[in-house]
């Protein structure tokens, strides 16, 4: 087992490594740790997680899939992209204007700091491998109707930073 010490440089490595996911689950950290021969206790990855997230090196997600939080390297803001088939996270540019943020302050009086925005659809890989029918079409959610932000609402999270 790896000493803790030596958890955090081999757990950035792995996240470095050439075809590595975009964002990890713990438990899919703890389990390559350990096919890697730099196994710890779960314990001990939470830990070193914590850490790293705390000294800004790694960035907490939401997981949109409900499995408990992500984890992905800190850099430049962006955004994801969900594939419903393999239901990996792929980082996407951010798509809203820099100005919302300072928009909605003054519309309704919130200050955003940050926000995640995932979008939902298919990957490259999983739209390739899908036959193209169109006798077979994408369900669709319903939509609900948009409702203008009011100066009491609570619901905006985020900004483009």
């Amino acid at each position: 087992m790896a000493r803790p010490a030596h958890t955090a440089p081999a757990l950035l490595a792995l996240m470095k490594g050439e075809g590595a996911p975009h964002a990890w689950t713990l438990s899919e950290m703890s389990r390559r740790l350990r096919q890697n021969d730099a196994g710890c206790d779960p314990s001990t990855v939470f830990r070193t997680v914590a850490r790293l997230v705390e000294q800004g090196a790694l960035v907490r997600l939401t997981d949109p899939d409900g499995r408990g939080p992500r984890y992905e390297l800190a850099g430049g803001h962006h955004d994801h992209l969900r594939c419903r088939s393999c239901r990996r996270l792929f980082p996407i540019p951010c798509p809203l204007d820099p100005a919302l943020s300072e928009q909605l302050e003054r519309t309704i009086g919130h200050h955003v700091e940050r926000h995640e925005l995932v979008l939902e659809g298919l990957c490259v890989r999983c739209r390739r491998s899908r036959p193209r029918s169109s006798s077979s079409p994408t369900p669709q959610r319903k939509r609900r109707a948009a409702v203008p932000p009011s100066p009491a609402s609570d619901s905006v999270t985020g900004s483009c930073s």
